[in-house]
């Protein structure tokens, strides 16, 4: 290599080390002046305040429901006789819905009367009989044996009678419950029967009544309007 075409070598190196060293210092000048803490005041955003209408005005879903519903049950076994009213009838508190034969239960509740009746004729003859026995016991014509066992007849008799009268009222009520009534005015929602069909105590939905005179409104709102 001659001296002249070294020169020029050497002389582009030179200007590749300074471009470089240059290119370093104005990197690490900008990333100093980036790490500075800026003085400049934040950016805010500013909104002018409005008055809001008195008034705001807002469709929501909603669902009506009354605020009486139930479903009648047959209270008593027998068929179903005769139903009076029909799904979207009006109908009154006390209202007869239907009728339901019952013939066991009245037959039974004849036999029971049959019962109470033989156990008021029993109480009164037993009760003569004991005050009898307490007569003779007081001239000792009668044992204290004899005075105990009057007393357990007399209380014998007492518990067949009144065990007779529940029986009979227990019956009566049953027989009562052969009619249907309606515990509210509403509006009949269903009829779950035909006539003569089997009704048993408890398990046999007859009707569903509704109250539609007082109604409950039910709205979703959202929280914002809350």
């Amino acid at each position: 290599m001659n001296r002249s075409a070294f020169k020029g070598v050497l002389f582009a190196a030179l200007i590749a080390l300074g471009a470089g060293i240059a290119w370093r210092f104005s990197v690490q000048a900008h990333a100093e002046e980036r790490a500075q803490p800026s003085h400049r005041p934040a950016a805010v955003r500013v909104v002018t305040p409005s008055k809001a209408p008195e008034q705001v005005v807002v469709n929501l879903p909603g669902s009506v429901r009354p605020r009486e519903r139930v479903v009648l049950y047959a209270r008593t076994n027998g068929f179903l006789e005769h139903w009076k009213v029909d799904l979207g009838d009006r109908v009154k508190k006390g209202q007869v819905l239907a009728t339901i034969d019952a013939p066991e239960v009245v037959a039974n509740l004849a036999q029971a009367r049959a019962r109470l009746s033989q156990a008021k004729a029993s109480i009164g003859l037993v009760r003569s009989q004991h005050e009898r026995v307490l007569a003779l016991s007081k001239d000792g014509t009668s044992t204290p044996q004899d005075v105990d066992a009057s007393a357990l007849r007399l209380a014998a008799a007492e518990s067949e009678l009144t065990t007779a009268g529940a029986e009979v009222d227990r019956l009566a009520a049953l027989v009562g419950f052969q009619t249907v009534t309606a515990p509210f005015d509403g509006t009949i929602t269903r009829r779950s029967v035909e006539n003569g069909a089997l009704v048993t105590t408890g398990s046999t939905a007859l009707f569903e009544l509704a109250s539609t005179g007082d109604l409950l409104v039910d709205v979703a709102v959202p929280q914002w309007l809350a």
